[in-house]
C-alpha cells in the first residue's frame, strides 16, 4: 500500500502581506521567519529540542512562504525584522492536518496581514553660552532635516525639512519621535545676544 503525508502547499504566509504597524500600504521584505517542528508537542520554542526546519522564502513583495511542509505541528519565529523595524518575539504555531491547506500566519486584528512596528527615536540637545558652560541658553531655533537623498551630507533644497525642535525654555531643545533613518539639526536662528552657529550636526536614529 502506497503512504500519503498530509502537507501543506506553498503555506504559511502564501496570502499573508508583512506590513508598516504605521501604514498597511507599505510592503516589508528583508525579514527572516525561521520555521520548527515542534518535536514535544507543548505550543512553545524549546532551543536544542524543537527541530529547525529552515528559513522561509522572502518573496521580495512582502511575502513570505514555506516549501510543503508534512503533517504535524510547527513553530514560527521572526528571526530578523526588515531594516529599520522592530521585531516581533511571538513565537507562532501552525497546526498542519489537511493536505492541499494553506495557512496564514497574522498578528493583526483583521487577521491578513503581519505588522511590525518601526524604530523611532528622538534628538535632544542643550545649548550653552561657550564662555560660561553653566548658563543654559533659551530662545534658539534648530531645524531637523531628514536625508533625503541618503548620501550622508545636508543639501539644501533636497534634504526635507521635518520641523523645528521644541524650546523648553531652561536651554534644552527636543525633537518628537522621529522614525528610523539618518537627520540632520542645524541652528537657524541664535538666542538674543549671540552668533548663531553655522554647523551641521548628524543624527542616526538606529534604536527604539
Amino acid at each position: 500500500a502506497k503512504r500519503r503525508f498530509i502537507s501543506s502547499s506553498n503555506s504559511l504566509f502564501s496570502a499573508s502581506v508583512k506590513v508598516d504597524a504605521e501604514n498597511h500600504e507599505t510592503k516589508l521584505k528583508g525579514a527572516e521567519f525561521m520555521v520548527y517542528r515542534d518535536d514535544n508537542n507543548d505550543g512553545k520554542y524549546t532551543a536544542n529540542t524543537d527541530t529547525k526546519i529552515g528559513l522561509m522564502t522572502d518573496n521580495n513583495d512582502g511575502t513570505y512562504t514555506t516549501g510543503s511542509l508534512r503533517y504535524g505541528n510547527y513553530l514560527i519565529k521572526e528571526t530578523k525584522a526588515p531594516e529599520g523595524y522592530n521585531i516581533d518575539d511571538t513565537i507562532f504555531t501552525i497546526n498542519i492536518k489537511k493536505n492541499g491547506s494553506e495557512y496564514i500566519v497574522t498578528n493583526d486584528e483583521d487577521k491578513k496581514s503581519f505588522e511590525n512596528t518601526p524604530i523611532k527615536g528622538s534628538i535632544k540637545l542643550v545649548k550653552i553660552d561657550a564662555e560660561n558652560k553653566e548658563t543654559k541658553l533659551s530662545g534658539a531655533e534648530f531645524t531637523v532635516y531628514t536625508d533625503s537623498d541618503g548620501d550622508g551630507k545636508y543639501t539644501a533644497g533636497t534634504d526635507a525639512k521635518v520641523g523645528t525642535m521644541t524650546d523648553n525654555k531652561d536651554g534644552s531643545y527636543k525633537t518628537g519621535n522621529l522614525r528610523y533613518g539618518k537627520y540632520f539639526v542645524k541652528e537657524t536662528k541664535a538666542p538674543e545676544g549671540y552668533n548663531i552657529d553655522t554647523g551641521v550636526y548628524t543624527i542616526n536614529i538606529t534604536k527604539n
